[in-house]
């Protein structure tokens, strides 16, 4: 996935100043949000993911790309902190694999928006960021708990904390997204790529 993201064109689109910023501000936000946990005992780390906003701002290749340096700093900073890498790397390998599932069904769902659904405002907010950030994080945590937990199906309370992980998933990614289209359009990459220009 990685020797797609990176390429010519890519690199040249890094070589502008305000690509840049973002590619920070977004490793920034992503390293933040994710230090940020909740856990219940028995169950895996719950935080927000911020991958759809992540996304649709940098485009898919240089989301990729920033979904990986937090995690690189994660596990640099437990370097740091401990003195010597884990020799267990199968829970960040783990991890780093649904997010870049989870940022590819992202992105896929906001192109499947932006082909069926009108070119509009209420578009880009609601069905491309609102929806798309909550099916992304049900999605997420669905396969988090399906391999953390290897009973199958998911239990009761497992379908229970769903919504109640995914909707302020979408409020976060919605409200970023809105006040980026609003105030900041020529930030959001799906918006700079010409997609409503048609």
């Amino acid at each position: 996935m990685y020797y797609l993201a990176i390429g010519r064109g890519m690199l040249q689109r890094l070589q502008h100043p305000v690509v840049q910023s973002l590619l920070g501000a977004t490793i920034c936000a992503l390293t933040l949000l994710w230090q940020v946990n909740a856990q219940l005992p028995g169950w895996p780390v719950i935080h927000f993911l911020g991958l759809t906003c992540a996304v649709l701002v940098l485009g898919f290749r240089l989301g990729l790309i920033a979904l990986a340096v937090p995690l690189a700093l994660e596990l640099l900073f437990n370097y740091w902190q401990s003195g010597a890498l884990p020799s267990d790397h199968s829970a960040l390998l783990l991890r780093w694999s649904l997010l870049v599932v989870a940022a590819s069904v992202s992105y896929g769902l906001y192109l499947v928006c932006d082909r069926y659904l009108p070119h509009h405002f209420f578009t880009v907010i609601f069905a491309g960021s609102f929806l798309n950030a909550m099916a992304t994080a049900s999605l997420y945590y669905t396969l988090n708990f399906m391999v953390m937990d290897s009973t199958l199906p998911l239990s009761s309370t497992e379908w229970f904390l769903l919504p109640l992980i995914a909707l302020p998933e979408a409020l976060l990614n919605g409200m970023a997204m809105t006040l980026l289209v609003v105030y900041r359009p020529h930030w959001v990459a799906v918006l700079r790529m010409g997609i409503f220009e048609r």
